[in-house]
């Protein structure tokens, strides 16, 4: 395959350049909806129980996490180098996301700016998964 540096180098170009494409969901957001749907289903029950499940749900998102981008290097390496390579710079670049998080930083920061608190609050809910109705500036 291709130098590890030159991969992680070529994907934070195109990270840069592209950004998280708006045809392709982030894979974390991706990864937040599956925890969440396991959570509904397999947070129930006492404590063991409900710590067992949690373990359970914690493997089956990291081998799903990992079979899939696997999966597509292997099937893009049986069709061509240059085609493994284009996917594996493709799939590092969607971990990065330094031109998303610059835009939802910058979303943030000029209602604060502008004063607007309650706004910027709002735009920095969308970034984090936590309350931030009582956050100050």
């Amino acid at each position: 395959m291709l130098n590890e540096p030159l991969v992680i180098l070529a994907a934070f170009a195109l990270d840069l350049i592209i950004g998280d494409p708006s045809w392709f969901s982030n894979p974390v957001v991706i990864i937040g909806k599956m925890i969440t749907l396991g959570e509904t289903y397999l947070n129930r029950g006492g404590t063991i129980l409900r710590k067992a499940l949690g373990i359970l749900l914690t493997l089956l998102i990291v081998i799903i996490s990992s079979i899939i981008p696997y999966l597509l290097l292997i099937l893009s390496a049986r069709v061509s180098w240059h085609l493994a390579v284009a996917v594996n710079v493709f799939l590092c670049s969607l971990t990065i996301a330094t031109k998303g998080l610059r835009h939802a930083a910058l979303d943030v920061l000029h209602p604060l700016q502008k004063g607007n608190l309650a706004d910027a609050r709002n735009c920095l809910s969308k970034m984090v998964g936590r309350d931030t109705e009582h956050l100050n500036q």
